[in-house]
């Protein structure tokens, strides 16, 4: 017999094992007594029940009146008193409201790729965080 006959031989045989079961057997389990696992589900339906419980805030979490002590974040210190002028009525394709980093960084990109009717709206004196 040759060798590629006797390794093909060997590979149906580890199929023939396989399809019949008799490769790869699961060692049998130790047997735990039922009050293990009761205490499992018993944990898991308490954990459940905290998730189920919980109910984020939302955005009720944040303070939208700056009042008392924190009434002085509000106060921008490079700018004065906005003055006030008529409302801008304009078309843009791009406005981004705030001037952050990544506001100035994505209209830097969209300039690079030919949109030049861009808008930065921010409430502050200056922009860039």
């Amino acid at each position: 017999m040759s060798e590629s006959q006797e390794k093909r031989s060997e590979k149906e045989q580890e199929l023939l094992d396989l399809q019949r079961g008799q490769l790869y057997k699961t060692p049998p389990s130790a047997k735990k007594p039922q009050e293990y696992y009761e205490a499992i589900k018993q944990k898991f339906a308490e954990e459940r029940d905290l998730r189920l419980k919980y109910k984020p805030k939302g955005t009720n979490e944040y303070i939208y009146e700056l009042e008392g002590d924190l009434a002085r974040y509000e106060i921008d210190t490079f700018g004065g008193e906005p003055e006030p002028r008529a409302p801008i009525n304009d078309t843009v394709e791009c406005l981004f409201i705030g001037g952050g980093f990544s506001a100035l960084l994505a209209s830097a990109k969209l300039r690079e790729y030919g949109v030049e009717s861009i808008r930065i709206v921010e409430r502050g004196a200056d922009v860039g965080g």
